[in-house]
């Protein structure tokens, strides 16, 4: 897969993911919903933004910064994605519960930093 088959590819399915949203938005009533409605909700919208953040940066770290290995670069891209729209999703579930605090969006954005110390130690010693 060439890395513009790739964007094709992910902006298609970040645009399902998105309409998927925006039609749970519209038809779903929070107030009334079991769990799996707000599961949905949560679902669609942690997906579309993975896939804006992935596209996003995978674009300015081969594009625009000119990398050359392109799939540990789409790689990283993802993971930052996935890593942001955790930290993103947490804290709305956070306001939801009425739970979300100043030192709980730090505490979620040390285990995601914690996550990502990790993962460039795992990648350094494939190295």
């Amino acid at each position: 897969m060439t890395f513009r088959s790739y964007l094709v590819f992910m902006a298609i399915i970040t645009l399902v993911d998105w309409g998927a949203w925006l039609y749970i938005v519209e038809t779903v009533n929070p107030n009334e919903t079991t769990i799996v409605g707000i599961g949905i909700f949560f679902l669609t919208l942690f997906l579309g933004m993975v896939g804006v953040v992935s596209l996003l940066e995978s674009v300015v770290r081969v594009w625009l910064l000119k990398r050359e290995v392109i799939i540990r670069e789409v790689a990283i891209a993802f993971r930052h994605g996935v890593l942001l729209s955790l930290v993103a999703i947490g804290s709305v579930i956070l306001v939801k519960q009425q739970l979300f605090q100043w030192w709980t969006l730090l505490l979620l954005i040390i285990v995601a930093s914690l996550i990502e110390y990790v993962s460039l130690l795992v990648q350094v010693r494939r190295r």
